[in-house]
């Protein structure tokens, strides 16, 4: 039986704001993918439903997370997670000038999530 299994708390990353329309500081085009996203990686006229780059992340998702969407290698995903004495650590690769939420539940049928800790600043 791993560690995970011993603890009934699921912990889980999300973005703050996580995957609303409202991530998008300016989308002119109401694609739904940030226009500065899509100038960083070159991909205006894509759509946000595809996955470009088959990481299992579709291109809103990358623009939420600032990863590129050309690249399966740079995705946003929990890298590690250890538990030590009953305390969760989580590791994932963060993007600049992202903001990151930890959050965990206790009980997945009711979905109902409690924010642990602050917001993470992406390095």
């Amino acid at each position: 039986m791993s560690p995970l299994s011993k603890t009934s708390v699921l912990v889980l990353i999300a973005l703050a704001g996580a995957f609303s329309s409202a991530h998008a500081a300016l989308d002119l085009s109401g694609n739904g993918l940030g226009d500065i996203w899509e100038l960083l990686y070159n991909v205006s006229g894509i759509s946000s439903n595809a996955d470009s780059d088959g990481d299992g992340l579709n291109n809103f998702r990358e623009s939420v997370a600032g990863t590129n969407p050309n690249s399966s290698s740079n995705t946003f995903a929990v890298t590690r997670i250890t538990v030590t004495g009953g305390v969760v650590t989580v590791f994932w690769s963060s993007e600049l000038g992202k903001r990151y939420q930890v959050q965990s539940s206790t009980n997945l049928a009711s979905l109902v999530w409690q924010n642990e800790g602050g917001l993470w600043a992406g390095t």
